[in-house]
């Protein structure tokens, strides 16, 4: 407003009452610099860390900066008696103005309270002020406060020399209510820190010196400005005006520490009260802990029996594991030792008189041809013709060229089937490998075709379905080193799964596919051989793919399997030779197992050693998830 009043030269707006002192021009722009920056400081938003943006804190240094400088150079002015232009640098003045004794020059008393807050201010401003800083800070604003309020008491007491010298500019009453109001901001503003914070603590002291402060201000103000316009009055002489000053400052200070020591007592009281509740707390606090410790112990033995027992059931599961597998190798040594009791039982009784019968043919035949030779001289010499009679029968010419004939026959019926007797032995004894229980070479098509030779009645036409047809697609493998046994045992399992599954799927009176087993034999590397066993049955759903290497998992009824096939077949294809087993199925389509062996026996197993797969047609192709 005062600004307002110079730039438009309006008397009333410059000063409060006719006849005071007007307020300068760079009075009020620093007044405005100072309240404005604070205000700006105060209102601006803060980080989460609380820190201030750099254009608040430049406001806040510049105004300080400008107003320290103008009541630096106002003070020098006076000091040495010059003039540096800047008291009617924007505003035009004279002399004749009421209390001015340069045109436009604020009051000496306001240039060093505008030194004073500039310095307050500046102080305050800095991005990193240490928290002794604050005490130099409220020092400044106390030199403020005081040199202003010194300023009111002058006007107030109409003493002149309180807000001014008379060769010099005088404060303004309103200079020094605006320039106090900036003091008392300066300490609210900074009530966190410094001395302020000891008064705006909520303890004792904080508490006693906020009752105090309100007393000890304004009750000496009061009293001294009606002592002095008593005097001023002649209400009553000197002694008299100073006994009732002492009397009544003293009443009013015991009412005043009467009255803090009422608060402070309450504020005791409840200390007390708090602190016989906190102890009431603490008590109970550390019973609730005893009750706590008891249920933590309780539950640190429940979590040690829980871990024994899961510990307990961890090993019973581990044993159950291994119970199952020798279990499972019992049945397979079980199922072996029998397969080579009841082959070599076989072999040995069928192969003894299919010997005699075999090495007994090639003697029948040369005697029948030695006796045949001799009836065709016998007939030659009687070309008329000739009857045999063999007990009540005789034998024409005619029925004795049909024996000849068919009697030839016979001894070559004879000698095929003695031929397939010996073959059918050899494959067995060939599939058990009773005397190769070593680590050996072998042809794998051998145990493949041998391992046909045993299956051979299952491929057969029945009821249910048509014959099998298996397909073999065999590559050039080089002999591979393992157990041929097992090896030929697994292979078997693998044929009879697929077996099995076209028994299944394929029997259905709606499905007219004719059942194919295709075995496809190859070697990429001469490293590892791979071995493919395809059908086109149903499928093995995924839901169960994973599983069907378990041990005794089936999915057979009750007596039809016991689950060991294919995982006796995984532990001697992975266990026992270092190769790898693989699933592919799909559904509708069929399923496909995969061995990979390597060929000079168990080598450490490198996932990146891959052999591309065989190429089917793609209605045989089954593509699926691979177990390995």
């Amino acid at each position: 407003m005062v600004i307002l009043g110079w730039l438009l030269d309006i008397d009333a707006l410059k000063q409060v009452l006719p006849g005071l002192v007007s307020m300068k021009f760079n009075t009020a722009l620093s007044v405005s610099l100072l309240g404005g920056s604070l205000s700006y400081w105060l209102l601006a938003p803060r980080s989460p860390t609380g820190q201030l943006p750099k254009l608040v804190r430049g406001v806040l240094l510049g105004s300080a900066s400008l107003t320290f400088l103008i009541g630096a150079l106002t003070i020098l002015q006076y000091q040495f008696k010059v003039s540096y232009g800047i008291d009617q640098l924007i505003i035009q003045d004279d002399t004749s103005v009421i209390g001015t004794s340069h045109p436009g020059r604020m009051a000496l008393n306001t240039a060093v309270v505008f030194v004073s807050l500039g310095i307050a201010w500046f102080l305050f401003g800095l991005p990193r002020l240490p928290r002794r800083g604050f005490y130099v800070v409220q020092g400044f604003l106390g030199i403020g406060a005081l040199v202003s309020l010194l300023g009111l008491l002058g006007y107030a007491y109409q003493v002149q020399s309180f807000y001014g010298l008379s060769t010099y500019t005088r404060m303004a009453l309103h200079t020094a209510v605006a320039l106090f109001l900036l003091s008392i901001a300066g300490f609210l503003a900074t009530a966190n820190w410094g001395w302020m914070a000891d008064m705006t603590s909520s303890y004792a002291g904080g508490v006693m010196a906020r009752q105090l402060t309100v007393y000890a201000l304004l009750l000496p103000l009061i009293l001294g400005w009606v002592v002095l316009h008593g005097f001023r009055h002649n209400a009553f002489n000197s002694a008299m005006g100073i006994a009732f000053f002492v009397v009544f400052n003293l009443v009013i200070l015991a009412i005043s520490i009467a009255w803090v020591a009422r608060q402070l007592n309450r504020i005791d009281q409840a200390r007390q009260r708090s602190a016989s509740y906190t102890e009431s707390l603490y008590q109970d606090l550390a019973i609730k802990a005893d009750l706590l410790e008891a249920v933590n112990q309780s539950l640190k033995q429940e979590i040690r029996d829980r871990e024994r027992a899961e510990a307990s059931e961890a090993e019973l599961q581990r044993l159950l594991k291994q119970l199952q597998e020798t279990q499972m190798k019992l049945v397979q040594s079980e199922k072996m030792s029998s397969l080579g009791q009841l082959v070599s039982g076989i072999a040995h009784e069928i192969n003894n008189p299919v010997n005699f019968i075999y090495g007994n043919v090639a003697h029948a035949k040369l005697y029948t041809a030695q006796l045949l030779a001799v009836i065709a001289a016998y007939r030659d010499q009687n070309a008329g013709g000739m009857e045999v009679q063999y007990g009540d029968h005789i034998i024409d010419d005619q029925e004795l060229d049909f024996i000849i004939e068919d009697f030839s026959q016979l001894i070559s019926s004879m000698e095929v089937g003695a031929s397939r007797i010996r073959k059918i032995v050899t494959s067995l004894r060939n599939f058990a490998r009773l005397d190769e229980a070593d680590y050996k070479q072998v042809d794998l098509h051998e145990g493949i075709n041998n391992t046909l030779i045993i299956l051979g009645s299952r491929l057969k036409y029945s009821k249910v379905r048509s014959e099998i047809t298996v397909q073999k697609n065999y590559g050039n493998l080089p002999l591979v080193t393992c157990y041929p046994g097992q090896l030929n045992q697994a292979i078997m399992n693998l044929i009879a799964n697929a077996i099995d599954a076209l028994e299944e799927f394929i029997g259905s009176p709606t499905d007219d596919r004719e059942p194919t087993i295709i075995i496809t034999t190859e070697s990429s590397d001469r490293q590892w051989v791979k071995i493919q066993i395809q059908d086109n049955a149903g499928g093995i759903p995924d839901s169960i793919r994973q599983r069907i290497f378990d041990p005794f998992f089936t999915t057979k009824e009750v007596g039809k399997g016991t689950g060991l096939g294919l995982s006796i077949s995984y532990k001697i294809i992975h266990e026992k030779h270092g190769g790898r087993l693989i699933c592919e199925s799909q559904p509708n389509l069929g399923t496909t197992f995969a061995i990979e062996l390597p060929v000079a026996g168990i080598l450490p197993l490198d996932p990146k050693v891959t052999i591309a797969p065989v190429p089917l047609s793609p209605d045989r192709l089954l593509e699926g998830e691979a177990r390995s």
